[in-house]
């Protein structure tokens, strides 16, 4: 809200003033710490801090901070980290396999099942990897063959569908090569 910053504008700009004059060099001004900044610009509704020092430092703020020990492990974040760096991934009606080299990254995509369900979960699960682990240059994905032009386009629109990612495709036989442009 802009009034907020505002008014955290102008309280950081009274501080500053309040410290003219004296023996120059002096410093005026530190910027805030990570906590303080990240609550500064994101203005979340809630945190959770990991220790007492922080929750009480962010408390001042305008959010509810709750503390809670080992919060990465109660929230599950370590589990959902553990999982999107991990080689083989679960994704619906089957699995995701990602080989990570030096010339290419390749995804083959396993499964049983209807296997345009599956080569769509694939699809989303793809482009959200990409972004999570900043992948760029040539990515080549083999999904199962899937028969019928109007399937395969379904999949390719899902492909293309990564908004905050720029790829350039092309098929081969029942693979999927994309050139991935990193922003």
């Amino acid at each position: 809200d802009l009034e907020a910053i505002w008014r955290d504008l102008a309280e950081q700009w009274r501080k500053i003033e309040s410290q003219f004059g004296g023996t120059p060099p002096r410093l005026l001004w530190t910027p805030p710490d990570t906590p303080t900044l990240l609550v500064r610009q994101l203005r979340p509704g809630r945190l959770v801090a990991g220790d007492a020092a922080t929750a009480a430092k962010l408390r001042a703020s305008s959010v509810s901070v709750e503390k809670m020990d080992r919060p990465f492990e109660v929230l599950g974040i370590e589990d959902e980290m553990a999982r999107a760096l991990a080689r083989d991934i679960p994704i619906a009606g089957g699995r995701l396999v990602i080989e990570e080299g030096e010339t290419l990254t390749a995804f083959d995509v396993n499964g049983t099942g209807n296997r345009i369900e599956l080569c769509l979960a694939a699809a989303r699960e793809i482009g959200r990897l990409i972004r999570f682990r900043e992948l760029g240059g040539t990515l080549v994905v083999d999904f199962p063959l899937v028969e019928g032009k109007a399937d395969r386009a379904r999949i390719d629109a899902a492909m293309k569908d990564r908004k905050s990612t720029r790829l350039n495709s092309s098929h081969l036989g029942i693979s999927y090569a994309v050139f991935c442009l990193k922003k």
